[in-house]
Order: structure tokens, then sequence, then C-alpha cells
């Protein structure tokens, strides 16, 4: 199993545009090879599941997404996450890399137009400066 490919891969998740074709080249390389998943880890990434249920929220646009039977797995020595979901019962797959806190997720609801949707997402911490205080907000 040549994992340097999953370089390649970071740079497309930064960088593509078409994502169903970046997931078509981690399924092609890496998502049906069993020894790809023995190299990862399970993982729990607060700041992935954070995002994943804000992208949900837009995506089903709902403040409520349920993540069900979540599988995450870590490759350590790429910093990357991927794994799969159920999301508002939706079938779902995310590819993740924790150190550009960039990813593309795919949710599958084949009663729906489009029955596949994508979303690229990213994460920012952004300086005190930059964020605006509301008089509701309770620190």
């Amino acid at each position: 199993m040549d994992l340097s490919l999953l370089e390649t891969l970071r740079h497309k998740i930064a960088t593509g545009k078409v994502f169903s074709e970046i997931f078509e080249y981690f399924f092609d390389h890496f998502g049906e090879k069993m020894e790809f998943f023995d190299e990862g880890e399970p993982a729990k990434d607060e700041l992935l599941l954070n995002l994943l249920g804000q992208i949900g929220g837009a995506i089903f646009k709902t403040e409520r997404v349920t993540l069900d039977r979540l599988c995450l797995m870590r490759i350590e020595k790429y910093n990357f996450i991927h794994g799969g979901m159920t999301m508002n019962g939706a079938v779902a797959n995310v590819i993740y890399c924790d150190d550009l806190q960039k990813g593309i997720l795919v949710v599958h609801r084949p009663k729906m137009s489009p029955p596949t949707q994508f979303a690229r997402f990213s994460a920012e911490m952004l300086a005190p400066n930059l964020v605006a205080e509301s008089s509701d907000f309770k620190h």
C-alpha cells in the first residue's frame, strides 16, 4: 500500500474543485483496501465533530443534527482522518486533514435531488478582535 498517495489526496482536499473526483480518488486508492484500514487507529476529534454538526445543519437546513454509527479512523503520520456515519439517517463519509483543518463531507440521500451532496469545510480560529460580541453572549 502506497501511503505516499495520501499527500496527493491532502492536496486535492485543500485545492480540488470537483469534490466527487476527490472522493473517487480516495476510494480508488484507499477506501476499499483493508490494508489501509489496518494503518489507522480509532479517532475522536471534537473539532471535527463540531464541524460535522455545523455542516450537517446547513445541508439538512436544521439546527439539530444526529450523527449515528460514527466510525472515524486516524492515520497519525499523515494527519488524516476518514470515516463513515449516518447523519440524520443519511449515509455520509468524511475525509479530513486535521493539521490543515480542511475536509470534505459527502451525504447521500437517494430521495433528494440531487441525491448526493458534497461540502468542503475548514476551521480557522479567529483573533479575538475579529469576533463581534453580542449583548446576548454569556461568558
